[in-house]
């Protein structure tokens, strides 16, 4: 993953392709243009098949987790309980303590747990990168903050609106985990500040949802 370039990021989502993340497809074609070595980590296959310039341009950085039951899969949990066994039991203890009370979310997060277990498997294997990146708060970035501890490198995640108003999960534990947190609107970051008011306004910052002029004239 080592490049000249102005470093290796990893972005996570739990599925490609889908035409309604196209946004964030951009974004990761404009930071490759930029000069980034780029990774795409995602949980699984949608089996789409669909037809979209972003998607087509971003095939060929795309990596996938293993399925949940596959040798691979298991094989990569017994490699990161090696490489950082408290990590790996801590970052459990995290999820399952703070979401025991929410059974639907819980299993979701353990889901992404494991996933991002994976990817950090596959990410030691390659190279540790530089930094790692999710769209939306709930399991992207559980998957990130997994994958970002078991690696010690930094994280941050852009948060967007159902991920924190609909279904908030251990969103204050990955606001203090990360590096940076991102949103995209004046009203979501004054939400956020007050679920951790604790850490520096800087923390939290406002990037909006860009349109390309050029493309969308």
């Amino acid at each position: 993953m080592r490049g000249n370039g102005l470093g290796n990021l990893v972005y996570i989502a739990t599925k490609f392709p889908l035409l309604s993340e196209t946004f964030i497809y951009e974004e990761l074609l404009a930071l490759e243009e930029m000069g980034f070595t780029l990774t795409f980590a995602v949980f699984y296959d949608t089996g789409r098949h669909i037809t979209h310039s972003y998607v087509d341009s971003l095939r060929r950085l795309v990596v996938y987790a293993p399925p949940f039951w596959s040798r691979a899969h298991l094989k990569a949990h017994a490699e990161m309980l090696s490489h950082n066994s408290r990590q790996y039991f801590a970052l459990l203890i995290e999820v399952l303590r703070g979401l025991w009370d929410k059974p639907m979310l819980l299993a979701k997060n353990l889901y992404a747990f494991a996933k991002g277990v994976a990817i950090a498997a596959y990410l030691l294997k390659q190279g540790t990168p530089d930094h790692i990146h999710a769209h939306w708060a709930t399991m992207p970035t559980t998957a990130a903050m997994v994958a970002a501890r078991l690696l010690d490198v930094p994280f941050s995640f852009t948060a967007h609106a159902w991920d924190i108003y609909k279904e908030p999960a251990l969103l204050p534990t990955k606001m203090r985990a990360a590096r940076l947190v991102v949103t995209i609107s004046e009203y979501n970051r004054r939400h956020l500040h007050a679920l951790a008011s604790q850490l520096p306004p800087e923390h939290i910052r406002v990037v909006r949802c860009g349109v390309n002029l050029e493309r969308f004239p």
